[in-house]
């Protein structure tokens, strides 16, 4: 993962002249940077974040299919006499 340098330095130099990069955080998911020369504060997620939500996801989507086949399996089914 390359160092981040500041959105407001990319965006415009005029906004930010120097990307004065200071780590305050780290998290499970995201490193959190403050720029020292705008007083931006931001986050980026740290690279397998995106693919662990995805396959968690993923997991989550067949448990739910899974628990309502489950369901309909478990409904009793009714028959009138005389219903089409």
């Amino acid at each position: 993962m390359n160092i981040p340098q500041c959105p407001n330095h990319l965006k415009s130099k005029s906004i930010c002249e120097v990307s004065k990069l200071r780590l305050i955080g780290e998290s499970d998911q995201a490193f959190n940077f403050f720029c020292a020369s705008c007083q931006l504060l931001w986050s980026v997620t740290k690279p397998r974040t995106k693919e662990k939500a995805r396959f968690e996801n993923s997991v989550r989507k067949i448990q739910q299919a899974s628990e309502i086949e489950r369901q309909k399996a478990r409904r009793r089914l009714y028959s009138f006499p005389g219903a089409k």
